[in-house]
């Protein structure tokens, strides 16, 4: 394979990828360079391994934590400690990206107050689910993860469950046993709602 030769990388840790279009692939991590070109902590990779100059996100980027990427919707979401992300003031905490690196609008995070977003994924009907640490939304009580509509408003039908314990690695759309939606989620987790849950559970 002649994929990455002659590629300088990164030149800091990588803590998350998420394939895009089927052939690029979105990369984040500690780095401030990426083949020797300047990379705030992401940067967009071509089928060769080679930098994609037109994916260029701007704004104040701290950390970011997580990648995941959507192909029914064509959305990237990123969790991590950001603001001002592409040049929009109210873009923080969460960004929904569009394949090309531009922000989607739309979605504003509301106010976690002191607490962080650590992973964030677009759901296939646009919907947004939001781990972190927190015990509030917009003022109203909720507990470490969110079901959030397009633009960031609360989904009240499935955020009345708490508390829920715990860290999101990945989510899996599938159906339910009545064939309803229904979501597998996986990653460090001992608690969901009244229930106790050893890492995985489907809501």
């Amino acid at each position: 394979s002649t994929y990455m030769i002659k590629n300088e990388g990164a030149n800091g840790m990588i803590m998350d990828a998420a394939m895009i279009d089927g052939e690029r692939i979105v990369v984040i991590g500690t780095f401030t360079s990426y083949n020797g070109k300047p990379a705030p902590g992401i940067v967009c990779l071509n089928a060769d391994g080679s930098v994609d100059p037109a994916f260029n996100l701007s704004g104040t980027i701290t950390r970011l934590i997580s990648v995941t990427y959507n192909a029914a919707q064509k959305k990237i979401a990123l969790a991590g400690i950001f603001n001002g992300l592409g040049g929009n003031a109210n873009i923080k905490g969460v960004a929904l990206l569009n394949t090309d690196g531009s922000i989607d609008k739309q979605f504003v995070l509301g106010d976690v107050g002191t607490g962080n977003a650590n992973y964030a994924q677009v759901l296939n009907n646009g919907r947004v689910v939001v781990n972190g640490s927190f015990t509030l939304y917009n003022g109203i009580g909720r507990t470490n993860m969110l079901i959030l509509e397009k633009d960031g408003s609360l989904l009240q039908k499935f955020n009345a469950q708490a508390p829920f314990s715990g860290s999101i690695s990945r989510i899996v759309e599938t159906k339910s046993s009545t064939g309803e939606p229904a979501l597998l989620v996986g990653g460090s987790i001992s608690q969901y709602g009244v229930k106790t849950v050893g890492n995985f559970f489907r809501l």
